[in-house]
């Protein structure tokens, strides 16, 4: 519940907003990727929290190659996230090796816990450029976008994004032309 406002996901595949009146699905775009990923058998694992400062609540969830994205990991636990941004209605996706979130409350960041490798950790979510001091992976994915099915033309001579890349970043954007 975040400011009187529920969120939660159902046991039809689908994701689901209520405020008063009746419940009312999250046109979610990723929805086909959350279901690839899903460890069928295992949606009891699945969780949510908030991160308030984002406007965004996030769902943890098993996927079956969990121990490939995170070598201490084992399969089928919680290794991708998919989140909803309620304030500007849009989603993002990800890895996340937590078995449980909780948002910052009275503390200065978020708090999260995982379990790997025979240890157990709580981290301190949000804070920071760097993961353990080391450079972050991080890569955005965006959909193809649709021109009004084929029936606009456009021409693009200049890509601009709104990214600030640092001293040490490596790598760079990438644009694919997708056609058909």
């Amino acid at each position: 519940d975040r400011n009187g406002v529920a969120f939660w996901y159902s046991s039809n595949g689908s994701f689901f907003t209520y405020s008063g009146g009746l419940p009312r699905p999250i046109i979610n775009p990723n929805q086909r990727w959350f279901a690839s990923n899903l460890a069928m058998g295992q949606e009891d694992k699945i969780y949510g929290s908030f991160i308030g400062e984002k406007n965004e609540v996030l769902w943890f969830f098993p996927n079956p190659d969990s121990d490939e994205i995170f070598p201490s990991v084992a399969p089928f636990e919680c290794a991708r996230y998919i989140a909803y941004n309620y304030m500007e209605d849009h989603w993002n996706i990800g890895t996340y090796d937590r078995t449980a979130m909780i948002d910052r409350g009275s503390y200065d960041s978020p708090i999260g816990t995982s379990s790997g490798d025979g240890n157990k950790y709580i981290w301190y979510m949000e804070t920071g450029a760097s993961e353990e001091g080391e450079a972050r992976t991080c890569y955005v994915v965006s959909a193809p976008i649709d021109l009004d099915g084929g029936t606009i033309l456009t021409y693009c001579n200049r890509f601009q994004h709104d990214v600030k890349f640092g001293s040490d970043t490596v790598g760079g954007i990438r644009i694919s032309h997708m056609s058909g």
